[in-house]
């Protein structure tokens, strides 16, 4: 019997030649913040400065003025929002905060031709209330 099997087969050596290798210029930069990226309300004022409800309402020169006393109640709006959010009882985004904001806002009565300043100020003590409300529902519950 013949054996024909070969097993492997010798290579034959190429020479490699090197391209010109052209230098790769980095036209992108990075940017901190992005417009067209939207920021989680959550982490809006870590990253922007200023609470997303100062911007909202447009309040963002004077929300907090300590002779306006306002920055506690635009803190407590936002803070409210997102303890929603945390809690999967809504999801974060800016649409989102404008329907979440609209419905307090009817729920309390204020109008659109209401002066910003005084929908925080009503905003800030009817979330209060809420959550003087979902404390005595959870100790219920006990």
């Amino acid at each position: 019997m013949e054996n024909d099997v070969v097993f492997r087969k010798p290579v034959e050596s190429k020479e490699v030649v090197e391209d010109k290798k052209e230098e790769v210029v980095d036209n992108h930069k990075i940017t901190s913040g992005s417009d067209d990226v939207e920021t989680p309300i959550a982490l809006y004022e870590q990253m922007k400065g200023e609470p997303y409800t100062a911007k909202y309402y447009e309040v963002s020169k004077i929300w907090n003025n300590p002779d306006l006393d306002m920055k506690s109640d635009v803190k407590s709006i936002e803070k409210y929002y997102v303890s929603k959010v945390q809690r999967n009882e809504i999801a974060d985004g800016k649409d989102n905060f404008k329907k979440f904001i609209k419905g307090l806002e009817k729920a309390i009565g204020v109008s659109d031709l209401t002066p910003n300043t005084v929908k925080i100020s009503k905003l800030a003590k009817y979330i209060k209330f809420m959550q003087e409300a979902d404390k005595i529902d959870a100790k219920s519950r006990r």
